[in-house]
């Protein structure tokens, strides 16, 4: 099933028009008719949203279905396992650099480390909020962020 006809199946049975779903979660009653159309799709935030609404969990709408979803969450474990390869290779070139040159690494050299850094950990942090469910991290088939 869709996840907009999803949407719509709950909806109606907890008896809620598309209006009261809209203003519970924040959006315009026509983006409600949209998504349960199948003409705008449902994101991840607002289908967290509308499960809290509707007092079920996220996986009720079949989230984990939407292929896109799971393109991002590769996605997201490719780059916090990139992020933490990187970590380590910067640490060790750090102890390389010290030990064979006795010499540390110039700071603006760090300045451009720091500056990826804080991109990479920006990133993983927004994608982390996309797919934090219900306060708990790894409800959406399985995902845990924090084993990424």
């Amino acid at each position: 099933m869709a996840i907009g006809h999803r949407v719509e199946e709950l909806r109606k049975r907890a008896r809620m028009s598309q209006t009261e779903l809209a203003a519970a979660i924040g959006v315009h009653q026509q983006t409600i008719a949209k998504i349960e159309a199948g003409a705008r799709p449902l994101r991840l935030s607002e289908g967290s949203e509308i499960a809290d609404t509707l007092g079920l969990p996220l996986q009720a709408l079949d989230v984990a279905e939407n292929e896109g979803l799971q393109d991002l969450l590769e996605a997201l474990r490719e780059a916090r396992q990139a992020r933490d390869a990187l970590s380590l290779a910067l640490g060790r070139l750090e102890e390389v650099a010290a030990a064979v040159y006795d010499t540390p690494i110039p700071d603006e050299t760090w300045r451009e480390v720091d500056t990826f850094f804080a991109i990479v950990r920006a990133g993983v942090a927004n994608a982390e909020r996309e797919y934090v469910v219900n306060g708990r991290r790894g409800d959406v088939d399985g995902f845990d962020p924090e084993k990424a």
